[in-house]
């Protein structure tokens, strides 16, 4: 498994994505085929002349129009739900002149009349929004909305909504309805509000976007008065919302609640922010507070038990994307004592010697590169205490089934598995806690190896050598899929759907993969993987039952 395959393996299936996603959303752009196009001609062409070296200019290609642009795009989400507006579009700039879609350069001046409303530049951020708000895409919509809200036409807008003919259909996109659900609050119209959120979120297809749907139930969660939906909410899903938008909706539902004296103090530190559309909406809620949710006779608690109840489930089995963020020992542990146990196996040996000897004549590179020589050594890693098949070549040497889960052959081998143990074991970490998780993780890599003296076929005179952390990875996959797996059963969540859906095509992946790459133990990621999915269906159970006492 070589970086130059690995990086031909990546690119690849990275242009089949993205052919398969503009197959399913329309050919809207020529700009948006043909970045794939240009990646995967770059791959084919380099193949067919340099196989060995095709990985490299495919990959390089591929980071500075593909991963990088979509990296920013996200990076520039972030800082926008942070409040670094400035930072933000020029992150965004950035990104436009590596990929210019034309999505890209319209949402590139979205964010641009977002940091200048919020600088207080009203007049050219609302022209610029003008200009935006006639288009027929999404940021053409988010636009007329951004531009409604900060001008706070909320009967308008309402009487718009109602009077329309297709009102059925503008509510079916998340931003209108949205601004629905909240233009009927901020009106005072809260048995509307509420029994409207029950219509538009009975149809969970309609989601495009967690964070839409999430903003959306904070809001409703606020008018009617509900400050802890609205502080778990904010704990949970949206937990990369700048902190005084976050306040100010928590300052909202204790308004509703009748708290009057508590939010008044946040509005009015929230009147001195520099951020002058969160000042705006301060002064305004000091000025015109919301009704009182005690105030009207009957409310639809239905409603707010669902979002209570859902938004429970969510951060429970939604593992991508709605978790409490909480410190992750045992996953941080576990990739220390393998970064340890990788050191340790470099230098091992006669090649301690040689690196820390200064009248050799190496220079430090030559020493780096004997040091990870060493660490891809057959003989070097069967001192060190790998797996060596049949047993009769190391009889009585029970130890080595655990030591080769520590040990890996080459810097790829040990980096692929670190990526897959902190991506996945600190999700599973913040729902299992470090003990469960930092114990599930042993279990599968060491009998995931230890059942490969069952099944591998070796001999004396063919025998087979084993290391590495992908049995205990791969267990790690099917502890999340057994518990996502057992969430589903509970409760039908698009989100928990979704996310289980990712992580079995991303299983899937890992075994074509397995097959296409020799030096994979294929068999070894099947057993972790089953390992892992029997653990997290028995942990899925006790959890539910553990709760239900």
């Amino acid at each position: 498994m070589t970086p130059n395959w690995l990086l031909i393996w990546t690119v690849m299936v990275s242009c089949v994505a993205a052919f398969g996603q503009i197959a399913m959303t329309g050919f809207r752009s020529p700009v948006r085929l043909s970045i794939p196009l240009l990646v995967a001609s770059v791959l084919g062409i380099s193949y067919y002349f340099a196989p060995d070296v095709a990985g490299y200019w495919a990959g390089v290609v591929w980071f500075a129009v593909m991963l990088l642009p979509g990296m920013l795009f996200r990076w520039s989400d972030s800082l926008l739900g942070k409040g670094h507006h400035s930072l933000a579009l020029t992150v965004t700039r950035i990104a436009v002149m590596l990929h210019p879609f034309d999505d890209a350069r319209d949402k590139l001046q979205l964010i641009r009349a977002i940091t200048l409303l919020k600088q207080n530049s009203e007049n050219e951020g609302l022209r610029v929004l003008e200009l935006m708000e006639h288009k027929p895409t999404s940021i053409g919509r988010a636009s007329a909305v951004l531009k409604i809200r900060h001008l706070g036409n909320w009967e308008s807008f309402i009487t718009s909504i109602n009077s329309s003919q297709v009102r059925n259909r503008l509510l079916k996109d998340p931003l209108v309805a949205d601004l629905y659900l909240q233009s009927l609050g901020e009106a005072g119209q809260l048995e509307a509000m509420l029994d409207s959120y029950q219509k538009i979120s009975c149809d969970q297809r309609r989601v495009l976007s967690a964070m839409y749907l999430n903003l959306t139930r904070m809001k409703v969660s606020a008018f009617a008065g509900r400050e802890d939906l609205v502080t778990a909410i904010l704990n949970g899903p949206l937990k990369s919302l700048n902190r005084d938008s976050g306040e100010f909706w928590r300052a909202t539902a204790l308004q509703a609640s009748g708290a009057t004296e508590e939010a008044a103090q946040i509005f009015r530190t929230l009147e001195t922010v520099k951020d002058s559309q969160i000042s705006l909406a301060a002064k305004r809620r000091l000025a015109v507070p919301v009704h009182r949710a005690d105030d009207f006779a009957t409310i639809n608690e239905s409603s707010l038990e669902s979002i209570q109840s859902t938004i429970a489930h969510e951060s429970r089995y939604a593992m991508f994307g709605h978790q409490v963020l909480r410190k992750t020992w045992a996953t941080t542990l576990l990739s220390v004592a393998l970064v340890a146990a990788f050191i340790a196996e470099m230098l091992h040996g006669p090649v301690f010697q040689e690196v820390f000897s200064f009248d050799n004549g190496l220079t430090l590179s030559e020493k780096l590169e004997r040091m990870l020589e060493n660490s891809r050594d057959i003989n070097n890693l069967i001192e060190c205490g790998a797996l060596v098949l049949p047993w009769s070549l190391v009889p009585g040497e029970w130890w080595r089934v655990f030591n080769a889960a520590f040990l890996h052959f080459g810097l790829t081998h040990l980096s692929l598995n670190l990526f897959g143990l902190i991506l996945f074991g600190r999700r599973l970490e913040r729902a299992w806690g470090s003990i469960v998780t930092g114990v599930s993780y042993l279990v599968c890599a060491v009998l995931s190896i230890a059942l490969m003296t069952f099944f591998v076929d070796a001999s004396p005179t063919d025998p087979i050598t084993m290391v590495g952390a992908s049995g205990g990875v791969m267990g790690i996959i099917g502890c999340l899929l057994g518990y996502m797996g057992r969430g589903m059963l509970l409760k039908r969540n698009p989100f928990v759907s979704r996310d289980f859906n990712l992580l079995l095509m991303m299983v899937m992946l890992q075994f074509v993969f397995d097959r296409m790459t020799p030096r994979i133990s294929s068999a070894c990621h099947i057993a972790g993987l089953l390992i892992g999915l029997f653990l997290g269906l028995v942990i899925g159970f006790l959890h539910e039952f553990r709760a239900s006492k």
